[in-house]
């Protein structure tokens, strides 16, 4: 259970989800490889590659070389919906020093409200020739904002339900009187750098709030970013415990599925399919042997799911209501806004019954449209088996989301038993 808290708490932003699971992948005894070197790979060997520092993908040769290199991938995301800072985004108000913000993805804007909050990203400083990437993680780690409310006597109707705007509402404050550029200011003092040195960066805010286990008998767990940093976290201890016979088992933590994950680094862009076709070539195969893998490959997408609410079961279908410490959760929708099909979800059912796993199944009302995640939009140019799945949380979307540890536990054996296969 601590791997995973101490996941959540350092996972501030995708940036610093891919540093931790490189922390992770190195530790186990994984190599790094370079995006534009050629690769060497061997039967046995471990190995994982970032992308733009944001993205990562890890990988476990099987032990016996395949006749034909299939896959058992699972996919995430590494971001999280949050404020991104807007270019020169100090603003001075009524004495005050605020920050200028973009909604990046789809926050609960009233969960952010009165947090202690910091920021985290990429900072890009100056190389010694243009191309040069000089891209540096930034963690400032310490309460620097928080986004205060209005007083309850300046807006009686606040109980009722308010509409927050965005360009108004969510600006976070950052101190009194601080210099125009204290952005910057910051930045210098964290990466000792001098102000002309840092080009551009990258900065989101965070919930400095710590992961609580909470509930009478201690059996759930409060924290930020649980969405989806839970799924990363247990597929990568999954793929760390289990040497696959045959085949290649694969991670791909991608960034930006919070805003529809087509960027580069994306699960959108074709670098997954690019990555696995070179991992297949290094292995010694051809094209049409790579593509003759993927239709033998499957893929679990693993993201979040909307466990029943207590106070809102009406909020589920009447007869698809998965619970908190029920077991993982198969993601169904008619319009395929998740990709799963019969004949697929039957085989991740299988491997949960194997491993003594209770699942789920979640569908939305019919009168509710369906949110989506990875494998609709992965599926574009990987045409394998695709399974959307998740673990049950509460409060998606909020700065703090709710889960059943037993949940986290049951999934990875789930995951554990799929890289077995």
């Amino acid at each position: 259970m601590q791997k995973l808290v101490d996941f959540l708490k350092e996972g501030t932003c995708a940036a610093t989800v891919t540093r931790k699971l490189e922390e992770k992948f190195l530790a186990a005894g994984f190599q790094k490889l370079d995006l534009s070197e050629e690769w060497k790979l061997e039967v046995g060997g471990a190995y994982y590659v970032d992308v733009h520092k944001t993205s990562c993908l890890a990988f476990r040769v099987g032990e016996e070389r395949p006749h034909e290199p299939y896959f058992r991938l699972i996919s995430a995301h590494t971001d999280q919906p949050s404020f991104k800072l807007k270019p020169a985004p100090e603003l001075q108000k009524a004495g005050s020093s605020k920050l200028n913000v973009s909604v990046y993805g789809g926050p609960i804007y009233s969960t952010w409200l009165d947090r202690p909050l910091s920021l985290a990203g990429k900072a890009v400083l100056r190389g010694k020739n243009l191309f040069e990437d000089n891209t540096k993680i930034v963690d400032l780690q310490k309460p620097l904002l928080v986004i205060p409310n209005l007083a309850i006597h300046m807006n009686r109707e606040v109980n009722r339900g308010v509409e927050l705007n965005p360009q108004v509402d969510m600006q976070p404050l950052a101190g009194l009187g601080l210099s125009e550029h204290f952005i910057r200011e910051i930045l210098c003092e964290e990466l000792k750098a001098e102000p002309e040195e840092i080009l551009d960066y990258d900065l989101y805010a965070y919930n400095l709030d710590t992961p609580e286990t909470v509930g009478w008998k201690q059996e759930l767990l409060s924290s930020p970013r649980l969405d989806d940093l839970v799924m990363v976290s247990a597929a990568a201890e999954a793929l760390i415990e289990n040497r696959p016979r045959t085949g290649v088992t694969v991670l791909a933590a991608l960034d930006n599925e919070e805003i529809g994950s087509r960027t580069p680094q994306g699960g959108g862009s074709a670098m997954v399919s690019l990555l696995l076709e070179k991992i297949a070539s290094c292995l010694g195969k051809d094209r049409s042997s790579f593509i003759d893998a993927l239709t033998g490959s499957f893929m679990l997408s693993a993201d979040v799911a909307h466990g029943v609410h207590p106070n809102h079961p009406e909020a589920h279908d009447e007869k698809v209501r998965p619970v908190l410490g029920g077991g993982p959760v198969i993601k169904l929708d008619a319009g395929q806004r998740y990709v799963t099909d019969a004949s697929d979800y039957s085989v991740y059912r299988r491997i949960c019954e194997a491993e003594g796993v209770n699942v789920q199944v979640f569908i939305s009302r019919a009168d509710k449209v369906s949110g989506s995640t990875l494998g609709p939009v992965m599926c574009a140019y990987l045409p394998c088996r695709i399974v959307d799945i998740g673990t049950p949380i509460l409060s998606m979307h909020s700065s703090r989301e709710t889960m059943a540890w037993a949940d986290y536990e049951y999934t990875k054996r789930s995951f554990c038993g799929f890289y077995k296969l």
